[in-house]
């Protein structure tokens, strides 16, 4: 059975699950059809293996609602420095990390856990406050980032806090560690570069913020010197790490239309590095490949999306603002197949996994696609209320973290 939205409906669900900020105008009356759940012949069934429920105690609830009160009565507490707290409500997307031999998962509550591969808790962090996203691990820390703008960084071994810093709005997308840096992107269209031992500032860089944006910011990328990340104005850029001088700048979306939200171009995907060249995407705009030798294009083809990317060695996928997933040759960008049978269904970012492609979508089902040719192989509805992150491969078992804050590992016979 088809599910008819209405447009306003939809684009403020879509909102809700990728983070966008913005509402609609009085012509998006519409209906919008949302296609039905793809009435397929299974070829087999993904087998749950564990699922863990963060899920706080009495006493975290507790302080976080005195935590809760507190703020009220000053609405600043816990960031003195910042220049205007942001926190308008949205749920938090915290996708979870897998690093080292440990899987680490948060709530928007502020609990966070650290678990063996058999889902066993080993030690949970209480923040006492709300946690906005920005969840990464590397150089033996986790990062983690707050409406307040405050990063947060633990042991990833003991959970004991290291350092904390605080930077000029919201961190809800996960920063990049590594070489001797965090890199952290806020919503407010600034990059900062933190020391990873202490989190001291070493360098900021600023874009312009249009008018009308999207709730969700690329996160950065870190590698040979070298931090890429998306921005709001429809522009990918490359900076020096050491010290954040500028390499090269690339438009990824230009921004057209008559309304203001026709004119969103925001680069919120993550830039995609795959060998010597890095992918990146923007919404109403292309997907790019650039050499990171020289900074060139290499090709650049017109689609429109919010999620990230997904590549194997000869493909790039992507699941288009539509609900189409889309297959192209990663070498020049043909299309290689698309998927149409998802439409509206407010997919995730595909991930590869072996001879598959996966997406989640708004009722949480799980769909597997032949990487091939993208038609259907399997399903399973991980969570009626959706998914909170989108799914990660991890030793070809499939992570999934649902709208309920239970994480799950599913394999494949």
């Amino acid at each position: 059975m088809k599910t008819v939205l209405n447009r306003r409906w939809l684009r403020a669900a879509a909102l809700s699950l990728a983070g966008l900020l913005l509402v609609s105008c009085a012509s998006d009356d519409e209906e919008v059809v949302v296609a039905p759940v793809p009435d397929i012949t299974p070829q087999f069934e993904p087998h749950p293996l564990w699922s863990k429920t963060v899920t706080t105690t009495v006493g975290e609830d507790i302080s976080l609602a005195l935590g809760a009160t507190w703020r009220t009565i000053w609405p600043w507490a816990g960031s003195p420095d910042a220049d205007r707290p942001i926190d308008g409500g949205f749920a938090p997307n915290l996708e979870p990390v897998v690093y080292g031999n440990r899987v680490f998962v948060a709530n928007g509550e502020g609990l966070l856990l650290a678990l063996d591969r058999d889902g066993k808790e080993l030690w949970r962090y209480w923040l006492g406050s709300r946690l906005s996203g920005g969840m990464a691990a590397g150089a033996g820390i986790l990062i983690v980032g707050t409406p307040e703008g405050v990063v947060l960084a633990l042991d990833s071994e003991t959970g004991q806090e290291k350092w904390r810093n605080t930077v000029s709005s919201e961190v809800i997308a996960p920063p990049a560690v590594g070489e001797g840096f965090v890199v952290v992107r806020t919503v407010d269209g600034k990059l900062f570069a933190l020391d990873v031992d202490s989190g001291e500032r070493k360098w900021f860089s600023d874009r312009n913020v249009p008018l009308l944006t999207q709730r969700g910011t690329s996160s950065p990328l870190i590698g040979g010197g070298i931090a890429l990340a998306g921005f709001d104005n429809g522009k990918v850029a490359a900076f020096r790490l050491d010290n954040g001088q500028p390499l090269w700048e690339k438009r990824v979306g230009q921004p057209t239309g008559r309304s203001e939200i026709e004119r969103i171009a925001d680069v919120d995907t993550n830039p995609l590095v795959f060998g010597n060249v890095m992918y990146a995407a923007s919404v109403n705009g292309s997907i790019i490949a650039v050499d990171l030798r020289n900074g060139e294009t290499l090709w650049q083809r017109e689609l429109s999306t919010y999620r990230n990317l997904g590549v194997d060695a000869q493909m790039l996928f992507a699941s288009n603002t539509q609900g189409y997933v889309v297959a192209l040759d990663r070498r020049n960008g043909f299309v290689l197949w698309t998927q149409k049978a998802l439409e509206n269904r407010q997919l995730s970012a595909p991930v590869s996994m072996g001879d598959y492609v996966v997406v989640g979508d708004l009722e949480g089902y799980l769909h597997f696609m032949k990487r091939e040719d993208g038609a259907f192989v399997a399903q399973v509805q991980v969570d009626s209320d959706g998914l909170q992150a989108p799914p990660q491969v991890v030793d070809q078992q499939l992570l999934v973290y649902d709208r309920d804050d239970t994480l799950h590992l599913y394999k494949l016979p």
